[in-house]
């Protein structure tokens, strides 16, 4: 009888970063019903209990499985066709797509980030990229030395330089030592065009040490573990007219091609599709 084998079991403990998904207030899942393989039974076990919501069937023949823990944290994982290899983690096609991410906005309960939308636009410290008068607008939390905000601020420049969309920046810093400080500078600056467009994470930018300015990351900091952001860039934007005005919320770089078309700013998605750097995220 072939072994059981058990793939990334410290990564299925936290589900890893890229294969959790956070939750503030999710949706009802429904009860799932169906056999759940030895293999995530014995996972659940070592693990202190995953409890099975829902399965699907995954590319290259892998079954999917998502799966929640005892702090109603949702990951996806995965098993083989025999179901007896689990994989935990990213998992991407032939063309870098970001698989894990599309079966989580399919088939995870997606949480309600209005309170955190709230708290992110009225409580955090913050300042204005781009003009006030500009009519798409973005909430950022990024950190200056996360190279993933930093792509993902690239993609968005031509759009602010053009003042068609302005962004509330909501500095936090974890990612480095000198983040805090970074972070910090980017409250103090008086020119925040200049320092976005600064090579952020390989080079120099305005640092501050001011004690007011480092509680004030660290506030930022709070509201994210406050509502369970693992990471950044994390993006809020209001999208649709009038009654239909929809909340949308991506932790991590989001899908280009769905944010700028509901925030109408579609004459950009030619350029990150031709883009190397950028294709992938604009599909």
């Amino acid at each position: 009888m072939l072994k059981k084998k058990v793939i990334g079991l410290a990564m299925l403990a936290s589900f890893g970063t890229a294969g959790a998904f956070a939750s503030t207030t999710p949706a009802a899942d429904e009860p799932y019903t169906g056999d759940v393989p030895a293999v995530i039974q014995r996972v659940s076990q070592q693990v202190g209990g995953l409890e099975v919501t829902k399965s699907f069937d995954a590319a290259g023949g892998l079954h999917g499985w998502v799966v929640k823990d005892r702090s109603s944290k949702y990951g996806i994982v995965y098993t083989t066709p025999d179901n007896t290899v689990l994989v935990s983690g990213l998992v991407r096609d032939v063309y870098s797509s970001n698989l894990t991410a599309d079966y989580a906005s399919l088939y995870v309960p997606q949480p309600d980030y209005t309170v955190a939308f709230k708290a992110f636009t009225t409580e955090a410290s913050s300042v204005l990229w781009g003009n006030p008068k500009a009519k798409a607008e973005l909430t950022l939390v990024t950190d200056p030395n996360c190279p993933y905000c930093q792509r993902f601020e690239s993609m968005i420049m031509k759009a602010v330089d053009d003042g068609k969309l302005k962004v509330h920046l909501v500095p936090v810093g974890f990612e480095a030592p000198d983040s805090p400080q970074k972070a910090a500078g980017l409250l103090k600056t008086k020119d925040v065009s200049a320092y976005m467009t600064s090579d952020v994470v390989r080079g120099p930018v305005e640092q501050s040490t001011d004690p007011d300015l480092a509680a004030k990351v660290k506030a930022n900091w709070a509201l994210m573990a406050k509502f369970g952001l693992n990471g950044t860039p994390a993006v809020f934007y209001m999208a649709g007219k009038g009654d239909d005005k929809k909340l949308n919320m991506s932790p991590g770089v989001p899908n280009m091609t769905e944010l700028l078309t509901k925030l109408g700013l579609e004459e950009y998605l030619p350029a990150l599709k031709a883009d190397p750097k950028f294709a992938q995220y604009a599909r």
